[in-house]
Formats: C-alpha cells, sequence, structure tokens
C-alpha cells in the first residue's frame, strides 16, 4: 500500500511516526507531512518525511497551517505518487482540513485517529481555551469528525465520546498506540545515571516524564514533595521533560527541597530514567493514552495516575498501579505512600504491569489492526468506483 500520514504538528505522535514506521518495515510506501515554522524533525527509519510551512500559537502550541501548500503536497502524492488512502491526527487541529477537500475532488479514503476530545472530555486547563474547545468540538469539530471515513479512537472510553458527536458506530475502531518492549523493559541498568545525578543510594525516586504544561499538573507533584518531606521519607522527586510552563513551575518549586527538574531528555536515554524510577507519576487534569504510562510499565515500574481519558485502559488499579481522580492531592499522597512503604507490592505491580502492556500494547498486533482496516477501505472504494 502507499500511504500517507499527516502529523498535527512538528512534534511527532506514535500513531503517526512509529506506526509509519512499522507499516515502512513491512513494505508499504509511507510518507508522513508534518507542519512546521523551522523545526525540522529528523528522518526516521523507513518513512518519507515531508514539511510543509505553518505557524504556532504561544503557550498552547497550536498549529496554523499553510493549508494551500499542505493541499498542494497531498494533492501531488495522491495523483502522481500513487498515494491510495489519507491518514490525518486529531480533529481539533487544522491540519485535519485540507484532507477532507481532497476527498471530495479525487474521493481518496480517508482515516483520522484521535486520543481525546477537547472541551468534552479533555481539558487545558485554561477556562477560556476549554471554552473555545468546547465550542469548536461540538460545531466545526463535529463536522471534520463525520468527514472521515473512519475515526480510530486511541481507548475505549472515548467511545462514547464520538457516538455523543453523531459518529456512526461502524465507523469507529478502536486501536491502541503499541510501545517498543525492545527499548522499554526490565532490567536496564540506570546505577552510572543515579550517580551522575547526586541521588543517593537510599533515596527513593518518584519519575514524572511529561510536558511542562497546566494540564500535566506539576504544582500537584511539588505539592506532593512537600508532603512526603514532611513525613521524612528519603526521596527525589525526579520531572523529566520542559514546555511552555517550565519556568512557572521551577518558580513554584523553589525551596521544595528534593525537587529535580531535568529538562528534556534524549529519547535513547529514556529507558534509564524509567529504570531509575520506583515509582511513576502521572497527575494529569486529562490524557489520551499517554506513552509515559506505556513505557513505564513496559520497564515494570508501578505507576499512579489520575483515572481520565485512556489511562485506565494501561492501568489496572490495584494490579499494576493506582488510579486516582483528578486534583485529589490526598488520594495522590495515600497511595504514593503505600507503594514507597512497601517495595515488595511496588515490584509485583511493576510486573503486573509489564505483562499487560506486553500483550495488549505491542506494536506487531496495532500494525496488524490498522492493515486490516486499510485493506477493508481499499476494498469498497474500489467496488464503489
Amino acid at each position: 500500500m502507499n500511504l500517507c500520514l499527516v502529523n498535527h504538528s512538528d512534534i511527532p505522535r506514535a500513531e503517526v511516526f512509529t506506526l509509519g514506521q512499522h507499516l515502512g518495515e513491512r513494505g508499504h510506501q509511507v510518507t508522513v507531512l508534518y507542519p512546521t515554522d523551522g523545526k525540522h524533525i529528523p528522518p526516521q527509519g523507513k518513512i518519507d518525511i515531508v514539511p510543509f510551512p505553518a505557524r504556532f500559537l504561544p503557550k498552547i502550541h497550536y498549529v496554523l497551517p499553510n493549508f494551500r501548500r499542505q493541499y498542494q503536497l497531498l494533492h501531488e502524492f495522491t495523483s502522481r505518487e500513487g498515494c491510495e488512502l489519507i491518514q490525518a491526527c486529531d480533529y481539533d487541529y487544522l491540519t485535519s482540513v485540507p484532507p477532507i477537500l481532497l476527498k471530495r475532488n479525487a474521493g481518496t479514503p480517508l482515516v483520522l485517529t484521535t486520543d481525546a476530545f477537547p472541551g468534552l472530555s479533555w481539558f487545558f486547563g485554561d477556562r477560556f481555551v476549554d471554552g473555545v474547545a468546547r465550542i469548536y468540538t461540538r460545531t466545526a469539530g463535529k463536522r471534520i469528525l463525520n468527514a472521515y471515513d473512519r475515526l480510530v479512537l486511541l481507548s475505549n472510553r472515548l467511545v462514547n465520546d464520538a457516538v455523543t458527536l453523531d459518529v456512526p458506530h461502524e465507523k469507529i475502531r478502536v486501536i491502541p498506540i503499541g510501545v517498543d518492549v525492545a527499548r522499554f523493559r526490565p532490567g536496564v541498568d540506570s546505577s552510572d545515571l543515579r550517580s551522575s545525578l547526586g541521588i543517593r543510594d537510599d533515596e527513593l525516586v518518584v519519575l514524572f516524564v511529561g510536558r511542562l504544561a497546566l494540564v500535566k499538573r506539576v504544582d500537584m507533584l511539588i505539592d506532593l514533595s512537600r508532603l512526603l518531606l514532611r513525613e521524612q521519607v528519603k526521596f527525589r522527586m525526579v520531572i523529566v521533560g520542559d514546555g511552555e510552563y517550565g519556568e512557572y513551575y521551577r518558580q513554584m518549586a523553589q525551596g521544595v527541597e528534593n525537587v529535580m527538574f531535568l529538562g528534556s531528555v534524549p529519547s535513547a536515554d529514556m529507558p534509564r530514567y524509567y529504570a531509575l524510577a520506583d515509582l511513576v507519576i502521572l497527575p494529569s487534569l486529562s490524557e489520551g493514552l499517554p506513552n509515559v504510562l506505556l513505557e513505564a510499565s513496559a520497564s515494570a515500574k508501578p505507576v499512579i495516575a489520575t483515572d481520565v481519558g485512556g489511562i485506565s485502559d494501561i492501568v489496572l488499579h490495584g494490579t499494576s498501579g493506582y488510579l486516582v481522580d483528578a486534583g485529589d492531592l490526598r488520594s495522590l499522597y495515600t497511595r504514593t505512600m503505600q507503594l514507597l512503604d512497601a517495595p515488595d507490592q511496588a515490584r509485583r505491580m511493576g510486573w503486573a504491569g509489564f505483562e499487560h502492556v506486553s500483550e495488549h500494547f505491542n506494536w506487531r498486533a496495532v500494525t496488524d489492526a490498522y492493515e486490516a482496516m486499510y485493506l477493508e477501505m481499499l476494498a469498497v472504494s474500489s467496488d464503489s468506483s
């Protein structure tokens, strides 16, 4: 098959780039388009990567693509390069619009993937932004969703949201992203990392990985650190990632001992950071299907996360970790103390998470599901032409 995948921004999404690599390894021709204002994504295995111009709004990094150039590229790939199917990512980004225009003109089959419904069951954490998102989802977003031939949802919890937006059941598929169990695995050596970071052998490591944005609720990790210090717990709160609110959170953490902001870390080094952790926490206000929890579980680490988005598909409450309500600091503290005080229980939960994601979130099964859907769509398209 000859496929064109559209990433929603200059931040690579797994359901575009990683999926594309696996499809390329199976012999399919895969081209990925992405918007950029000068940032370039490096080559990715067996896929072709093509940028097109765009601007980004500050703070929320929302993309304003050059529609004309994106449409020109899509038209070129379908008319000259023989692209048989276009797959876009996230209806709430305007990069999802040009494929619809091409479908009207050329009849090219379209797939849309999404991991959340902003303003409906996903919230940024800013009242104005969330209000605009709610209006968009119920108006333009609803029309975009229904203009695509298939809607791929990354988690089961999203199905009801899609139905409330009048997406027919027969268009909906639930296909998660996968995790690279060859890279993220138990037993990775992190002793040199512990030493280089100055973390003592008797200190437990609580790890957060993610973008420093309001939605991630890093403020709760800072408040949690205050509570742990009050109980004289020997620990380090290691925060990996950066973003628009990095300085805001760093200022908030001033005077709080044991909180370490490490900034962005090369992807190749991330397995060592998971290996370093005794516990991984994700206290987000909203999420889709977060890579960090898949990677943590594949590394056999227990996790505590908020019960939002598709997280309950990954975290088996009481088995591989704990789910807490968004914003519930008391429950987050209680569950954290429970796992830090019971290392044997924490290890058992970590291994349960490893077994769960290895079975249900491997890229082989994910790629199989996409291939089957593509073949079904192309067969229908051929019969109707």
